[in-house]
């Protein structure tokens, strides 16, 4: 077993500091992605009902980048945690409004 020392382990991991609007607009990036991740569940779950194979493969391929662009988003990249929000803000309305298409007039 290697040697730890003395001090607690957490006391040996390396230090961090994240400027506070570094960290909050990391924060809103990780929501949008989770939220267009979100929206992207009941869509899966037509696909699937639907027996659409083209459409699932579609929609889970979005979901693998979803999971991708959140495990590598840096909070100190500025320009990328903008860029991520963006997008995903722009996914998450798109794939809202195909789970919910306009009402046809009557």
């Amino acid at each position: 077993m290697a040697d730890m020392g003395s001090r607690p382990v957490l006391q040996q991991m390396p230090q961090y500091r994240l400027d506070p609007e570094e960290s909050a607009a990391y924060e809103v990036a990780l929501e949008a992605i989770n939220q267009a991740n979100a929206a992207l569940s009941p869509l899966i779950a037509a696909a699937t009902r639907e027996g659409d194979p083209e459409r699932l493969r579609t929609l889970n391929a979005l979901r693998d980048r979803c999971f991708a662009d959140r495990n590598d988003l840096s909070p100190g990249d500025r320009k990328r945690v903008a860029e991520v929000t963006r997008r995903y803000r722009e996914l998450r309305d798109t794939l809202r409004a195909q789970e919910r298409p306009e009402a046809t007039p009557r």
